[in-house]
């Protein structure tokens, strides 16, 4: 009896009442005050100057692109090369072709990762 009475006094105190909370009408206020904000107040950078500021900004950026195509290089590799020993295995086992095309997939993906500077390079130059 007590339990019935809890869960329809429950149902009844959060039905349709989020607007009656001080506490969400401050959070909507502070989400529209942050859209407009962020909307309004746009933030110039003037990077070409005569000191080469642009050069400032786009070295980092390359450094860092340098940086993650080797990562991914050297992680395609790794992967092609256990695609390579699971083809391998997948052979002398007879386990069926599962593993075989299992083995493809992880050669096949190992080679475009190592491949994907280059990749990029291509697809860059064709859409522009």
């Amino acid at each position: 009896m007590n339990r019935k009475k809890h869960t329809k006094t429950l149902a009844k105190s959060t039905q349709g009442t989020w607007w009656k909370e001080k506490k969400n009408w401050y959070m909507l206020a502070g989400l529209v005050l942050t859209t407009i904000l962020l909307a309004e107040c746009p933030i110039l950078a003037y990077a070409q100057d005569e000191t080469g500021g642009l050069a400032a900004i786009t070295s980092p950026l390359n450094n860092l692109l340098n940086l993650v195509s080797i990562v991914v290089s050297a992680m395609g590799s790794i992967i092609a090369l256990w695609g390579i020993s699971e083809w391998g295995l997948s052979l002398q086992g007879g386990n069926g072709g599962m593993m075989e095309a299992q083995g493809f997939k992880r050669i096949i993906g190992g080679i475009v990762m190592i491949l994907a500077q280059n990749l990029l390079t291509i697809f860059s130059s064709t859409s522009s």
